[in-house]
């Protein structure tokens, strides 16, 4: 496969790829099997983890793609003359031929028997090969390590800069379990336990790198055989500038060029340096969600419950579908009970003959705390109620929204998949009060969505479907529509952004947080504007946290969420990718605070 390949790898997981090519490049060419390339033939490199050709290579082990043209019906191959030339990553150049589905079997079942006489003549060597990357890996973690990748090399005089000790790897990542919402932090370990990461709990507190960590905090050391899973879902992929020559266009990573996972979920932890150890027993088995817990005054006014936690969601869309449904509240200011001050955002319960029985109950099943409180709090809130949801898809189906969906249905939000048919019909507000489009081109949606959201709808765009605010002729447009790719291309990366967690849309999110960015829009508002709101915005001329930004610079200034009131409705517009491939949980919030923000009804509490 052509460069780059990831840095976390051992070097033996590319010799051997090259091996096992180069096997397959000879016996294609023993049985005269033409137009066989590899390297700079395709698109493939081994950068990105993630596919079943991919992941392997982070566990000691090969991945293999092979690609084959045709189908049933013959095709042309035609003249290209600068693929007659034979080169090193295409020795035999085909000629022009008609091409048949009887040849692409052929091919393939070459490689096949390439790939299957290769392993059989070197079996022993592999294992001992795999044994040995293994070796390597535990070895690495066990002593001073460095990571050589472009910015190091970029900034470095001589090789001293290459190995300050600031700079090492770590030999452990610490994952406190008193952060806010340690739930998803279990998901995340949960992860990594699913990808053969060794995983270990703290029994009782224990001290590491100069602090002290609280019990059942998560511990995962880099001495271990899958080192470079561990390594790849802490640490920032640094991408290298990739051209084909100077002032060409970049050329694009095959899948996405950065993905740190923990960023992604926004867990927090801290990256050990130096040897440690503790109080520490190996998780057998993927992890159970701690219990809540219903703590506080024995006969209160009402129960408080945070906002910080992704799975209050899960809770509050039970306690709504429930028989006996209960009052669910935002509360827009903060709010101090027995000492504890709650920030804006903070969800209310009001307590009823049953309520603390039924928080018992979804306490002890998903995870989530109450706090029983003796005073009723006051003055403005959010009253929510369950929203109608209709997710917008295309006719076939498209992969954006059936994330969307696998995203909602896990969180237990009902919704109603609609398509342009259903936009046409009109009487949307009589159907649903949230509509979702998900990176996608809605065709001429502009009457039957405005009518929508004047009436009171609330619509959430993601991505490309953000197009929909240009559409409806709002003052904002993309900053980013006019640039060149030799101007600006971040090919799904991840960037940091500021945030207004004061407003509802973002109730529950850090000041900073990590979006996942692929080639999405940016926006810019007219000054005059000032009904629009801007919830999250890039602040900087450097927002890269992992992977790759080229020309990064003219996203300093711009919005990354907007909210745009319209008449009774709202509108919200997401340009990163909120919900990509169901990894970005420190961005659901958005999603799911829309939902809820768009249909819930103004209040005052007394």
């Amino acid at each position: 496969f052509r460069d780059p390949f990831n840095y976390q790898l051992d070097p033996l997981v590319i010799t051997l790829l090259d091996e096992v090519g180069a096997a397959m490049h000879s016996r294609f060419a023993m049985e005269g099997k033409a137009g066989v390339t590899s390297r700079s033939g395709a698109n493939y490199s081994t950068w990105w983890n993630g596919g079943l050709r991919t992941s392997p290579y982070f566990h000691n082990q090969i991945g293999l793609l092979t690609e084959t043209i045709g189908n049933p019906t013959p095709v042309d191959i035609p003249f290209v003359a600068e693929k007659t030339l034979p080169q090193s990553d295409l020795p035999l150049p085909i000629n022009p031929q008609k091409w048949h589905f009887r040849q692409s079997i052929d091919y393939s079942i070459t490689a096949n028997r390439a790939v299957i006489d290769y392993a059989s003549r070197n079996k022993d060597r592999l294992l001992f090969d795999v044994y040995k990357m293994g070796l390597n890996s535990i070895e690495r973690g066990s002593r001073n390590t460095w990571t050589t990748t472009p910015r190091r090399v970029q900034g470095a005089k001589r090789f001293e800069d290459l190995r300050d000790p600031a700079f090492r790897d770590p030999r452990g990542y610490i994952i406190p379990s008193d952060q806010s919402d340690f739930l998803t932090a279990t998901k995340f370990a949960n992860a990594l336990i699913r990808n053969g990461v060794t995983v270990l709990r703290a029994a009782t507190q224990f001290t590491a790198g100069g602090k002290t960590y609280p019990g059942g905090s998560y511990v995962i050391k880099t001495a271990q055989a899958f080192r470079p899973q561990v390594l790849d879902m802490f640490e920032p992929q640094d991408h290298p500038n990739d051209f084909a020559y100077a002032g060409a266009p970049p050329t694009p990573p095959y899948d996405i060029a950065g993905w740190t996972l923990a960023y992604q979920m926004g867990v927090k932890f801290d990256r050990i340096l130096d040897a440690f150890d503790g109080p520490f027993q190996k998780v057998a088995d993927e992890v159970k969600p701690p219990a809540g817990k219903v703590t506080g005054a024995p006969n209160p006014a009402g129960y408080l419950f945070s906002h910080e936690v992704n799975d209050t969601f899960l809770a509050v869309n039970r306690l709504l579908a429930m028989k006996e449904k209960e009052d669910v509240y935002w509360l827009k200011n903060s709010f101090t009970d027995n000492g504890k001050t709650y920030p804006p955002g903070t969800q209310f319960i009001p307590a009823k003959p049953g309520t603390r029985e039924r928080l018992l109950k979804i306490a002890a099943e998903i995870g989530v705390s109450f706090d029983a409180i003796s005073k009723k709090p006051s003055g403005d809130a959010f009253m929510l109620r369950q929203p109608r949801i209709g997710l917008w898809d295309r006719y076939g189906g498209s992969i954006p929204s059936g994330w969307t969906r696998y995203v909602l249905e896990k969180f237990e939000f009902p919704y109603t998949v609609i398509y342009d048919d259903d936009l046409r019909q009109g009487d949307l507000g009589g159907k649903f009060d949230v509509l979702i489009f998900v990176n996608d081109t809605v065709i001429n949606p502009a009457g039957a969505l405005r009518g929508f959201l004047q009436q009171g709808g609330t619509i959430l765009a993601i991505g490309r479907s953000t197009e929909i605010g240009s559409r409806l002729e709002f003052p904002i447009i993309n900053a980013l529509a006019e640039l060149s790719r030799s101007d600006f291309y971040v090919p799904g990366s991840i960037l940091q952004a500021s945030i207004d967690n004061r407003n509802p849309l973002a109730y529950g999110m850090p000041d900073r947080a990590d979006l996942f960015f692929d080639n999405s829009p940016a926006f810019r508002i007219n000054s005059a504007s000032k009904d629009l709101r801007v919830v999250a915005w890039y602040d900087s001329a450097t927002p890269l946290r992992s992977g790759w930004a080229w020309g990064q610079k003219y996203l300093d200034k711009t919005g990354a969420v907007v909210e745009v009131p319209v008449g009774k409705g709202k509108l919200f517009l997401f340009g990163p990718e909120i919900l990509f491939r169901s990894q970005p949980h420190g961005t659901y919030k958005f999603l799911f605070n829309g939902i809820y923000y768009g249909s819930a009804e103004a209040v005052v509490l007394n």
